[in-house]
């Protein structure tokens, strides 16, 4: 199939035959929907806190604030209601079908090779603008062993689970189609970035954000597939953890210490040039699909 008739039937195909198109003031919309809401359930879990442990709200709000099992439920149901909102809005139906298995294991590859990148893109920035000292100390607190299997489980609840599909769910499964169809392509592409960036809240985080927001963007257009988005999104959040200090200690990755921490060359090279190999692996078999299969 000739380029130029591929990207036309790759992008129906990713939005989907229903969809209706959103603007991008619609759909700063429903991010402010699914941020404000999940402010709101924590701020719901706050005030019980406070009135079930006799705590003041400030102490019980910080406490809310930094506990992983409270922010992913908080995420669930603020970014779930958006989500539902606005796939009512704009007629989307978002089905996770499954995939090739070789797919799949692609996506997970690339999706933790590309931690390598995005941490130093993050340190990069942090180089500019200056560190967020207390959003590094609950980073390198979330990063530390556990203490029990109720805050293990509490950690890959909200990190390995919810941000995933939450955030793909809207963004990749009801925005970005939508966005394509009102704004085009690439300013559909870069719009949806731009708004997973500011979920992120942080200036460190905002940038990174918009780079992966970019990668899951046009893997969710190459493939059609949400899953994948999924699947790439939850292992890049996942390889800090499954390659524990204790075990490999990689600056920037999963050892957030005092300073600014740069990824070891050796390791963002290496990351980089996986990924690199993992995203040409997806895009090959993407393919190689016939299109009703994408």
């Amino acid at each position: 199939m000739a380029l130029g008739a591929l990207l036309p039937t790759l992008l129906r195909h990713a939005m989907g035959p229903l969809v209706k198109p959103l603007r991008w003031w619609q759909a700063t919309a429903f991010v402010l929907v699914a941020v404000f809401g999940s402010m709101g359930v924590q701020a719901a879990l706050a005030g019980l806190y406070a009135l079930l442990g006799g705590v003041g709200w400030i102490d019980a709000a910080a406490r809310v604030g930094r506990d992983p099992l409270c922010l992913g439920v908080s995420q669930l149901l603020g970014f779930g209601f958006a989500f539902v909102w606005a796939a009512r809005e704009a007629e989307a139906v978002v089905a996770l079908r499954p995939e090739p298995t070789r797919l799949v294991v692609y996506a997970l590859v690339a999706g933790a090779a590309l931690q390598f990148p995005y941490a130093e893109l993050a340190a990069a920035t942090a180089e500019l603008l200056g560190r967020d000292e207390l959003h590094d100390a609950f980073v390198r607190e979330l990063l530390q062993s556990p203490s029990g299997l109720g805050q293990s489980f509490a950690v890959a609840f909200a990190t390995l689970v919810v941000a995933p599909l939450t955030e793909e769910l809207l963004f990749r499964g009801v925005l970005l189609p939508s966005l394509l169809r009102a704004h085009g392509r690439v300013a559909g592409l870069v719009v949806s970035a731009l708004l997973f960036a500011l979920v992120h809240g942080r200036p460190t985080a905002m940038v990174y954000a918009f780079a992966a927001g970019l990668v899951l963007g046009a893997l969710r257009i190459g493939t059609g597939s949400v899953l994948l988005c999924i699947a790439m999104h939850a292992a890049t959040n996942a390889l800090p953890w499954l390659l524990p200090a204790a075990l490999v200690p990689i600056e920037g990755v999963n050892v957030v210490g005092e300073g600014i921490g740069h990824v070891p060359p050796i390791w963002l090279v290496g990351g980089s040039a996986i990924a690199a190999l993992s995203v040409w692996g997806l895009a090959t078999v993407a393919r190689s699909r016939a299109p009703d299969d994408r």
